[in-house]
């Protein structure tokens, strides 16, 4: 098990993405960001794995024997059913991406840090390029953006939970 973990937009799935994609083996891709409990975690992996409807165990010997990677996102909600469930998946490369890493035995955790200076300025104007817009910004221009889109993700993320604790039971 390999852990991605750091702050929200900090670049966790896209490395993770990225490095699943650099190996050339088969893999599934389980969104965890609407996995509230074990039952979800399941859920979501079953149908990443096409046997929507179907069991752990049925998916336990459907990939026995086969080399694949499962890629767990945004798993840092659930970390305690994700522990749960990954007796199902001994055997194969296992990936997370989380805000907090899982403490099992066989975990290896790589903290991914936010881009900043250079490296941040590089990346925006990639994507700037990518988005065909004629403008550049400078490294020292870049860390007011990346101060206010932290803070602005924390404001969202504080907002989320007082949301889901009001309409929760």
């Amino acid at each position: 098990v390999i852990t991605l973990t750091g702050p929200g937009g900090a670049g966790k799935t896209r490395l993770a993405v990225a490095f699943v994609e650099a190996l050339r083996l088969p893999s599934v891709f389980v969104g965890l960001t609407d996995a509230r409990d074990q039952a979800d975690v399941e859920r979501a992996l079953l149908i990443a794995a096409g046997m929507a409807g179907g069991t752990m165990e049925a998916l336990g010997m459907a990939v026995a024997g086969r080399e694949l990677i499962f890629l767990l996102d945004e798993a840092e909600y659930v970390v305690g059913p994700v522990r749960e469930v990954l007796h199902h998946l001994s055997g194969h490369r296992v990936i997370l991406t989380s805000r907090r890493a899982l403490d099992v035995l066989e975990e290896a955790v790589h903290r991914v840090r936010p881009l900043q200076g250079d490296e941040g300025a590089a990346f925006f104007n990639m994507q700037l390029r990518a988005a065909r817009w004629n403008h550049a910004i400078e490294p020292e221009q870049i860390e007011p953006v990346l101060e206010w889109v932290d803070e602005l993700k924390l404001v969202m993320e504080h907002t989320a939970f007082d949301q889901w604790v009001r309409v929760s039971p």
